[in-house]
Parts: C-alpha cells; sequence; structure tokens
C-alpha cells in the first residue's frame, strides 16, 4: 500500500476506533441505583444479588446494578414512594409494605401458586399492569416461593390466639384477628426489641430470617405449620424502564423467569437449613392436632381471602381467580 493511500486510511481508522470507544463508554454507563426494604447483606436481598449477576454477565457489562440503601437510608413504608420518584431505579421490596398504595398487591401474599405459575396463569401480567399504573413501576417478577409461620414465647396448642399480643402486617392482620389475637404492626428492624421488651407476645415471620435477627435467642416456640406466600418482588421504576434500549428490556424480561428459578432454588435450601438450626439453638417447633390443623389452614383461606376484596373490591375478585389452586 502507498503512503498517500495510508495516510487516506488513517482519519477513517481513527474515527471507527473512537466509535467503538464511544459506545462502549455509553454501554458501561447504564447503572441501576438499587434500593431495598431490607438492609444489604440480608437473605432477603437475594433476588436481587441473583438479578445484578445475571444482568452484568449476559450484558457483558452494559447494564449494572448499583445497591444505595436499605431502610437506614428509605423508610420501610415509604420504599414505594422513593422508587416512584425516581429516586432509585430498582427496588426490592415485599407486597406487605405498599399495600396501601395498592391495595391488590395483597393478593400476592395468599397466593397458592409459585412464581411460575403466576406466570402462566396472567398473574404477572396483572400485576404489571397495577404497578405501571399505580405506581410508576414495571413489576420485574416474584422471587420467592416459601411461606409464613407464626412464633411465640409460650407455647400456642391451638389455634387459638385469645390474649395474645402478636406482631403482624397487613396481610395477616385479619387472620390474628379471627384467632382472636391482637394484632400490632411493627417494622422488622424494630421487631427484637419489641419481643424483648414484652410490646408482643409473638409474632408472624417468612420462614427464614429467624436467625440473622436473633428471634431465636427470645422466643423458642414456632408453629410449624406454614401459611399464606412471601412475595418479594423487584420493580423497576417505569422511567428509568422506558429509557432503556430495547435490547436491553428485552435481556431483562428474558432473564427474570431465570432469577425467580434460581432465588426460591436458593431459597428452599436456606429454609431447610434454618429449621435444621433453630432445633440446634433449642428452639421447640409445635404440631397442632390434624383435626385444628384443617381448621387453621380452612380460617387462613377464608380470613385471607376476605380481607384482599375488603382492601381491593374492584381487582382481587378477579385476581384470587388466577391464584388460586
Amino acid at each position: 500500500m502507498s503512503q498517500k493511500k495510508l495516510l487516506y486510511l488513517v482519519p477513517s481508522i481513527a474515527v471507527f476506533v473512537l466509535c467503538l470507544v464511544l459506545i462502549n463508554v455509553s454501554s458501561a454507563a447504564v447503572v441501576l441505583k438499587a434500593g431495598s426494604t431490607w438492609e444489604e447483606n440480608l437473605l432477603w436481598n437475594e433476588g436481587l444479588r441473583v438479578f445484578s449477576d445475571m444482568v452484568a454477565k449476559e450484558s457483558k457489562g452494559e447494564l449494572t446494578v448499583k445497591f444505595i440503601g436499605g431502610p437506614e437510608t428509605f423508610p420501610t413504608f415509604e420504599s414505594i414512594e422513593i422508587l416512584r420518584k425516581g429516586v432509585i431505579d430498582l427496588l426490592n421490596t415485599d407486597a406487605t409494605f405498599y399495600t396501601k398504595a395498592i391495595p391488590a398487591v395483597f393478593t400476592g401474599l395468599i397466593s397458592e401458586l409459585s412464581p411460575e405459575g403466576e406466570r402462566k396463569s396472567g398473574y404477572f401480567d396483572a400485576m404489571n399492569n397495577l404497578h405501571q399504573k399505580m405506581v410508576n413501576a414495571v413489576y420485574l417478577g416474584k422471587t420467592t416461593d416459601f411461606q409464613f409461620i407464626f412464633a411465640f414465647k409460650n407455647p400456642v396448642n391451638k389455634p387459638d390466639f385469645s390474649g395474645l399480643k402478636i406482631r403482624g402486617l397487613p396481610f395477616n392482620l385479619n387472620l390474628i384477628k379471627v384467632l382472636g389475637g391482637s394484632p400490632i404492626i411493627v417494622a422488622p428492624p424494630e421487631l427484637y426489641s419489641a419481643l424483648e421488651k414484652g410490646v408482643v407476645d409473638g409474632y408472624g415471620w417468612p420462614q427464614i430470617g429467624h436467625i440473622e435477627r436473633k428471634f431465636h435467642e427470645i422466643v423458642k416456640y414456632q408453629i410449624d405449620h406454614p401459611y399464606y406466600k412471601v412475595s418479594v418482588r423487584l420493580l423497576m421504576n417505569l422511567d428509568t424502564w422506558k429509557k432503556l434500549p430495547p435490547h436491553l428490556q428485552k435481556l431483562v424480561t428474558g432473564l427474570m423467569p431465570r432469577v425467580e428459578k434460581e432465588t426460591c432454588a436458593r431459597h428452599a435450601e436456606t429454609v431447610k437449613k434454618e429449621h435444621e438450626e433453630l432445633i440446634r439453638q433449642g428452639v421447640k417447633f409445635i404440631t397442632w392436632s390434624p383435626g385444628d390443623v384443617k381448621k387453621f389452614y380452612e380460617i387462613a383461606r377464608k380470613a385471607g381471602g376476605e380481607e384482599a376484596v375488603r382492601v381491593s373490591p374492584d381487582q382481587a375478585p378477579g385476581l384470587l381467580k388466577m391464584i388460586t389452586k
């Protein structure tokens, strides 16, 4: 090649290389600011961690997630508003904490289906539509498939909570009342202190997370009859979603079923290990009589359905049909 031709090519090559660099810089700049209802290292953020790892890997660094704060930064029951306003791009939370913003999310807590089942039944799409309309968010998916339990300082040998003050949240307040108890709403970070000071005699809580919160130091009895469903989910600010290029939207949408499956598998193992560790720590698991167990689940289903319809009379009836076996 002559020197003259080479001189003509040099500027073109330089422009081509510069474009590649600019494309790479632009791609690397897509960073989602994530917040959570829980402190960063707690197991409740497992879905967020799996999502972060998967999108970074599959996008080859074009889309990444940066955790910027938990309840120490965003008050638990205000986090949905923080997401709505776009202060954060991504929120890891539970339906329990924003039933006032979208009353119909209550149904997710009494669902009888897995995340995969909810996608097939149409429930996932219905939730996504409600989130976009009511809280300016995209419902990416649910990353849990385990349940709740009741735990007490003293043995409770039948489904009768008369005279007991029990920590609850909006989804199980009606159940506690029907069983004769007095429900008291307490945020997760405050529960240990509430148990220690006698503000509550027991609590409703998922099957996991007791050890990390050290509840077993105070509460030594768990009712071995899990009920309802934990409903941790990932939400993205709708404006942020719209700004993502189509190929990244497609990537996130395609990855979420994998995120759900992987996270649920990890949680199933965690539930098993936590049960074993609680026994080692001296916690006793109480089993009721078959008749009382049947009674408990009948009451739970009825109380949950009634409460769902009460708080969301327009949407709940249709949604319940999608999530009942």
